[in-house]
């Protein structure tokens, strides 16, 4: 993870490239860097194929970048290494081995090294030296936090189903992912070297909030020593530890005695009578009774070691050996362990309320029950799509529906979207915290269908018969007249509400469920009071050029809008979407909204935008100018509420008649909304919307089709085929949409297994592809090589003579060049 990392970075990446294990990859998720971060490592990522890098559009925090390479990670194993710390030579390879030294366990997670620290000017390693370490458990760990993030190695899968770093944490974000690993029973072993560094940084973030990150320290710590409540519930093959750390360390003293005296029993009835080769029944049930977490709070090495134990104190002999000298007491005594379930837990009533991590929200990693609970996930992406869930948010918790909102800003920058639910009271969930969580919804609601993190999860959903909705917020170019790419719009959810009746005609061809449910935000301006027209007319121009979409028009249409108004004497400003790129007339670009820049405004100069849906709403008249020739047709029939005009003589001409525009359009202006921003039905558009969506989900509950783990399988796979769904175009060629036109409709909610196997097929022929490149690429540098080495030794040999000797010295510099480029 690297946000702002150029001064560390290099050497950083250099003390990974150095490693004795040579057969990694390493994933730098650059989180939103204003600085040098991309460049650096992507000049690493050209050169070296094993360097790969990810960029976050916006800043996100160090557990969502490091939960994205998490998600991005397709090997076995996965490590973590902070953009300033670095690596010793052998802190790969000494983990792996240590976490493959012993047969597989079902609670080892991974294994761990201990940390050097360094001083921060520092950017070579020192030498690993050798460190006894323990092994590590919830029973040894109790509520500390064992090590840093960069020394631990994990088995991946296990450590994605946790559900990765909790996104809400500024500080102690690892130390909550540790508590929380180890008290779901997994433990760590460990690999006994100094292995990794730890840059010791005054600007560090403990350093700069230490009480920050005290609170959460001090309630991780408590809740080692709570019970879990009911409603912890972690996704692993470990069994969890529920009591309190004291509850198992008495339970440990409990269980050595018991077993270490239940072994010298079984000798002596071995003794008493030789040909009883098992312990009796009712010493195996004194066993049970007074030892029950032998085995699980010992390990099987421990447990093992005090049944022999007791075997030999009962013959008053040593320890070792005592199998060979006493064959028979030594089995009975191991057949002891048989009794003993190594996933039992202590008979103790648990007290939820001691527990101090209250905040169920706050740690979702710990409670899965509340992430299943969720029945609809909105995935907005701008400031508006929000703007538009509020208002419908009241409909849907008024009849009970339970509902999160997913962060996407990662992928597609940040438009607003944070800070609009910051005020509207929202708190999202990370893209990385739904994808590695256990969500199971009865509906996915999107509004930018289209794009390409929305498009890989419907996919993946629908695949697992799970139902898909889209909600088209204000107006689009279904059929992408105008749009140099195609996108199928809204063509990927299985039930779509449209904003008007006037959209149904672009979907007459398709099998979706289309509903027409109006727009929020349009309804909001309809009922406000408007204002006055100014006493000097005003033409406010929208600029709203965006996204690669007509943009070479930008500057022309802007300078004959302009030029319109000054020829018709009429005032101007522009109103500039976030996303238009243009710079001209920065002077009069105004800087407060586009609904208070209308407000203020005489006229409102318009191209195909949801501007001219709201400034009628507002009561502004309109002039559509289309002097470029759009093709999309929302707005070509206007129904007498505005002129089109498509010429700069033209617009001047209505600007002159500014003062009778309103007159001229208002008596058409109700009309117009109706059929392009109303609801069906009478109702309000966020009361319709909303209706639509809990029906959506009746119905999918009635149908119970959806296969969750099929769903999470689907999800893994996305996210291993596009690199935690960052390569955008991959999933727009893989996952088409779901009823394109002109094509056959799919079943509605059939499952398709072939959905993950098809995307790990063409995963695995692009990864064959590039290998071979690479090795074309080799095999062309040698040969490159040997040309050069060729040339090399003729130079030396003739840049002596006479005649050729001083040309071929003029010449060698350039060639130089040439070779350093090729080579490149």
């Amino acid at each position: 993870p690297a946000y702002n990392a150029e001064h560390f970075l290099e050497a950083t990446l250099e003390s990974v490239r150095a490693q004795s294990l040579r057969n990694f990859i390493c994933v730098i998720v650059n989180d939103g860097s204003t600085d040098g971060t991309q460049a650096l490592a992507a000049r690493l990522a050209r050169r070296d194929p094993r360097f790969r890098v990810i960029r976050h559009h916006a800043n996100s925090g160090l557990s969502a970048a490091r939960n994205t390479g998490l998600r991005a990670a397709a090997t076995p194993y996965v490590a973590f290494l902070d953009a300033d710390d670095l690596l010793m030579r052998n802190a790969l390879e000494i983990r792996i081995a240590a976490l493959e030294a012993d047969p597989e366990e079902p609670e080892v997670i991974g294994a761990y090294c201990a940390s050097a620290a360094i001083p921060e000017g520092r950017t070579q390693p020192p030498l690993p030296t050798a460190r006894t370490l323990p092994e590590l458990s919830f029973l040894s760990v109790a509520g500390d936090c064992p090590f840093n993030a960069n020394q631990p190695l994990f088995i991946a899968e296990k450590l994605r189903r946790l559900g990765g770093f909790n996104e809400r944490f500024a500080q102690a974000e690892d130390y909550e992912f540790w508590a929380r690993l180890f008290r779901a029973g997994y433990k760590m072993r460990p690999a006994h070297h100094v292995a990794v560094t730890y840059r010791r940084r005054p600007s560090s973030m403990i350093r700069t909030a230490p009480l920050a990150h005290l609170d959460i320290a001090l309630a991780l710590n408590e809740s080692a020593h709570a019970p879990l409540p009911d409603w912890v519930d972690f996704d692993s093959d470990a069994a969890p530890y529920r009591q309190p750390h004291g509850a198992y360390r008495a339970a440990m003293d409990t269980a050595r005695r018991s077993l270490s005296f239940a072994a010298m029993e079984a000798t002596r009835e071995v003794e008493s009578e030789p040909e009883i080769k098992a312990p009796s029944l009712g010493l195996r049930r004194r066993l049970r009774e007074t030892a029950p977490l032998a085995r699980r709070l010992l390990g099987e090495a421990q447990a093992r070691d005090g049944a022999l134990s007791g075997v030999a104190r009962f013959y008053a002999e040593p320890r070792t050996g005592v199998e060979e000298r006493r064959p028979a007491a030594s089995a009975a005594a191991l057949a002891l362990l048989d009794e003993l379930d190594p996933r039992q837990e202590p008979p103790m009533a648990a007290e939820a309320s001691a527990f101090p991590l209250t905040d169920r929200a706050q740690f979702y990693g710990w409670a899965r029950d509340d992430q299943r609970a969720a029945e609809i996930l909105f995935l907005p992406q701008k400031d508006y799509h929000l703007r538009a869930i509020a208002e419908i948010a009241p409909f849907l918790r008024a009849q009970g529906v339970r509902f999160e909102i997913i962060d996407l800003s990662s992928h597609c920058g940040d438009r607003g979207l944070r800070g609009a639910a910051a005020e509207a009271g929202f708190t999202l969930i990370g893209l990385s915290a739904f994808l590695l969580g256990d969500y199971r919804p009865s509906l996915l609601v999107a509004f930018n269908e289209w794009d390409p993190s929305v498009r890989g999860i419907f996919g993946a959903a629908q695949a697992a018969g799970l139902r898909t909705a889209a909600i088209v917020e204000g107006i689009q170019d279904y059929r992408d007249a105008d749009i140099p790419r195609r996108r199928d719009a809204y063509r990927m959810a299985d039930c779509v509400v449209l904003p008007g009746a006037f959209d149904r005609r672009y979907f007459s061809d398709s099998a979706q469920t289309v509903v027409v449910g109006g727009v929020p935000r349009i309804d909001l301006l309809r009922a406000e009071p408007r204002r006055a027209p100014p006493d000097r007319p005003l033409a406010l121009i929208n600029a709203n050029f965006t996204y690669g979409v007509l943009t070479e028009h930008r500057d022309a249409w802007l300078e004959q809008a302009a030029a319109a108004c000054d020829a018709a004497g009429v005032d101007w400003a522009i109103s500039r979407h976030p996303a238009d790129l243009g710079a001209l007339f920065p002077e009069r670009v105004v800087s407060e909204s586009f609904y208070e820049a209308t407000a203020r405004a005489s006229v409102v100069i318009q191209r195909f935008a949801s501007g001219v849906l709201e400034a009628l709403a507002m009561g502004k008249p309109v002039i559509y100018f289309n002097p470029h020739g759009e093709r999309v047709d929302k707005f070509k029939e206007p129904m007498g509420a505005y002129p089109i005009v498509e010429t700069t003589a033209a617009l001047e001409a209505e600007l002159t008649e500014i003062e009778t525009l309103t007159a001229r359009g208002e008596p058409a202006w109700p009309a117009f909304l109706d059929a392009h921003c109303a609801a069906e039905g009478g109702r309000g558009a966020a009361e319709t919307t909303a209706a639509h969506l809990i029906r959506w989900r009746d119905e999918a509950d009635a149908a119970g089709r959806a296969d969750w783990a099929l769903w999470r399988r689907n999800l893994r796979a996305v996210d291993q085929f596009s690199s935690a769904l960052f390569e955008t175009h991959k999933v727009l060629n893989a996952v088409p949409a779901r009823y394109r036109f002109g094509a056959a409709p799919p079943q509605p909610g059939a499952l398709d297994e072939t959905f993950a196997p098809r995307l790990m097929a063409k995963r695995d022929a692009a990864n064959v592809l590039s290998a071979d490149l690479r090795r074309a690429t080799g095999r062309f540098e040698h040969a490159l090589h040997l040309v050069d080495e060729r040339i090399a030794t003729f130079y030396q040999k003739s840049k002596h003579w006479p005649l050729i000797g001083p040309a071929l010295i003029a010449v060698a510099p350039l060639y130089d060049r040439a070779m350093g480029k090729k080579k490149r």
